[in-house]
């Protein structure tokens, strides 16, 4: 999918993202990129053995891709330079991602057109490197094949995550008379890492002066550890000028990847501006629409799913599905079930393998499935469980294998509620009410610990709630 300039003043990113398994990761980055960074291009690059892994992702996709081993990738950022410059792609800087990144804050496309204004090269923590950096140890023992290219010491060291190249400094490079020499080294080469070396080294030759990403800006992107959501929390909190965060565990119940995912669909919400431009973005009718949809993906079969389901102005809810395996991307829907006026709703797959939701209809909470057996396809409406809540709910399935579910009150704090699935008749049970700040959203995962986590807001602040599910099994909070 590539986007058009609006008009010729205007400078245009285009991502690079170096990606070899775990296609639902992909689709949250390209997700996560379009929400965050909505003026820029995204372009992938196939580095694992599974020659379909990009099949039908709307992007376009290196054609000179090829398997990479970790700590060799130098030649996925020149292959993609050479292709792009051979199609005459139109942009002005090209970033380097890896598929464990996220985004988490605006403002990302803003900072780089400021920092780059003009420069050609930036590397996150550029700079001398220590004697002891492992990297620089392994190519100083190869002093000899790389001498007649860097003839300086020291030499420059950069982060692989988030390099920027200008467009001027990628075309010079590609016609540079030395280009050759580097790719005959990199063929012959053992250092681990050295694309964190060769770029920022060939930028400096080429007589482009690199420059640093800001600490600030920089802090989230490190090489270890994962974030955890208390690390990501505290890093939101303290760092408002950090936009990239890596790394991200890219499995798709990570408690930060799945806090990324709650947030966006919270600032999606927030404003109907916001969700409207997000909906005529997949080519569906607005005007049907009354209040902010939730998106879920699914594999049904051999098949992935996008699946979404959102409260009608004439009321009722509707439910639309997409198959994302088929050529064309046709939405089917929406079907459409119950009649009153919905104000919020959350959509899970369960361990039942069916949709399941829950519905704020006025102040009550509604639990909804679907019957997917023998095709037919209804939602069937359950008794509703509680009373007295507002703003957007949360819902999920907990490793326990029960559903839980926290919603904002209308008297202040949050509610939560459960429902054993192994008990006779299933029951709802609830409310535990903590807290006591009025908030309009709450955010409910479960750490890697099994702890139950509820992220909130105040004052552009994010804090988060602990249920201790190993003791005393109380909320406990808010921190922050």
């Amino acid at each position: 999918m590539l986007s058009l300039r609006k008009n010729s003043n205007e400078k245009k990113i285009c991502f690079a993202i170096l990606v070899h398994n775990k296609r639902e990761s992909i689709r949250d980055l390209i997700d996560n990129i379009r929400y965050f960074c909505p003026n820029s291009d995204i372009v992938l690059y196939n580095g694992g053995d599974d020659p379909n892994l990009c099949k039908d992702l709307e992007y376009p996709v290196c054609p000179m891709s090829k398997k990479l081993s970790y700590g060799f990738l130098t030649s996925f950022m020149l292959d993609v330079m050479e292709w792009l410059e051979e199609i005459n792609y139109d942009y002005d800087y090209l970033i380097s991602l890896d598929s464990d990144v996220l985004f988490a804050r605006e403002g990302f496309e803003d900072f780089i057109f400021h920092a780059m204004k003009n420069s050609e090269y930036m590397g996150v923590d550029m700079r001398v490197p220590k004697e002891s950096w492992y990297p620089g140890v392994l190519f100083r023992k190869e002093r000899e094949l790389w001498r007649s290219l860097f003839k300086e010491d020291p030499f420059l060291k950069a982060f692989n995550v988030g390099q920027v190249f200008g467009r001027r400094f990628i075309q010079t490079l590609l016609r540079c008379e030395q280009l050759e020499l580097v790719k005959n080294n990199l063929k012959k080469t053992k250092c681990f890492a050295i694309e964190e070396i060769v770029f920022v080294n060939m930028a400096k030759l080429l007589g482009f002066e690199p420059k640093s990403y800001p600490k600030e800006t920089s802090i989230s992107i490190r090489y270890r550890p994962h974030y955890s959501y208390r690390s990501f929390i505290h890093f939101m909190n303290e760092n408002p000028h950090c936009f990239l965060f890596h790394p991200v565990n890219r499995r798709s119940k990570d408690e930060v990847r799945w806090t990324i995912r709650n947030l966006m669909n919270k600032k999606r919400a927030s404003d109907q501006r916001n969700w409207e431009k997000y909906i005529d973005g997949l080519m569906l009718d607005t005007e049907k629409i009354r209040r902010p949809p939730y998106f879920n993906r699914r594999k049904l079969g051999k098949s992935e799913w996008f699946e979404f389901v959102a409260p009608l102005k004439e009321g009722g809810l509707g439910h639309w599905r997409q198959n994302n395996d088929e050529r064309g991307l046709h939405w089917f829907g929406p079907k459409v079930f119950d009649r009153e006026k919905f104000g919020a709703v959350a959509m899970i797959h369960s361990r039942f393998n069916v949709l399941e939701l829950v519905a704020r209809k006025g102040e009550q909470l509604v639990h909804y499935w679907r019957d997917e057996q023998f095709g037919s396809e209804e939602w069937i409406e359950q008794a509703s469980f509680a009373n007295g809540t507002k703003g957007l709910v949360s819902f999920i399935e907990s490793s326990r294998g029960n559903f839980e579910v926290v919603a904002p009150l209308s008297g202040g704090g949050l509610g939560h509620w459960w429902r054993n699935n192994d008990a006779p008749g299933q029951p709802w049970s609830g409310p535990v009410v903590f807290g006591q700040e009025q908030v309009n959203w709450v955010s409910l995962i479960q750490s890697k610990s099994g702890n139950l986590i509820a992220i909130t807001e105040s004052n552009g602040m994010l804090k988060y709630y602990r249920r201790d599910d190993h003791k005393s099994w109380s909320w406990e909070g808010p921190f922050s």
